[in-house]
């Protein structure tokens, strides 16, 4: 017959046996914390997959003179580098039969037509609507440049801007209009820079209000400690 005093035991055992785990975990984590501290993790090893980087080939100085050199960063020190950094190789674009129709498809949903063959790889889109423009595309890397008028349009000099955030969507959404948005794209890191036009050149403008032009730079994310 179970009574309350052997109930008490059984549950005395029970508290007993947990209190003894829980210390012993509380020992175990206390010995590898220690362990970490005092016998510190080998480095890793690098790969050398590149091999031994050559020495540069500096030409001799014919000028016999001292010279004084500084280190052209924002901090005028050397960057705290870890002792490894990974190296990642970059992927060439695979050849592909049908990125000259999937662009030209592309180009004619923005408005370019009229294709013209530069070269093997590059080819060229025009357009007059709603302003000459000219799109010039590498088919291969995906590569392009756009010229067109619109620092000599007046109904660009004048028009008034959007916000920020639509500009920087707009820009996004051609891009992927292309086919060539890439997948890696911190939008924390992107920069708007205000431009305003002023004897015929682009400037920096001092507020919104007097900007007439917008210039975003995309980032790529960062790769582990290393900032891109």
């Amino acid at each position: 017959m179970v009574t309350l005093s052997s109930i008490n035991k059984e549950v005395g055992k029970i508290i007993k046996i947990a209190g003894v785990f829980i210390v012993f975990l509380l020992i175990a984590f206390t010995l590898i914390r220690l362990a970490t501290i005092f016998i510190p993790k080998a480095p890793e090893k690098p790969q050398k997959a590149f091999g031994k980087l050559p020495q540069p080939d500096f030409l001799a100085s014919q000028i016999n003179d001292k010279f004084k050199f500084n280190i052209d960063t924002i901090s005028g020190n050397l960057p705290n580098l870890p002792v490894i950094a990974r190296v990642y190789k970059i992927s060439n674009p695979a050849p592909n039969l049908l990125a000259l129709k999937n662009f030209e498809d592309s180009a004619m949903n923005l408005g370019f037509k009229n294709r013209t063959k530069v070269s093997n790889i590059y080819y060229r889109w025009s357009s007059e609507e709603p302003v000459s423009r000219i799109l010039t595309l590498n088919i291969q890397s995906g590569d392009f440049v756009i010229t067109s008028g619109i620092l000599k349009d007046p109904n660009y000099t004048s028009a008034p801007l959007t916000t920020g955030e639509e500009i920087t969507a707009e820009a996004s959404n051609f891009l992927d209009s292309l086919g060539i948005l890439p997948d890696d794209i911190d939008n924390t890191k992107t920069k708007i820079d205000l431009l305003t036009l002023t004897s015929g050149t682009l400037v920096k403008a001092t507020s919104i209000s007097r900007a007439n032009y917008i210039k975003i730079q995309f980032s790529q994310k960062d790769m582990e400690v290393l900032l891109l």
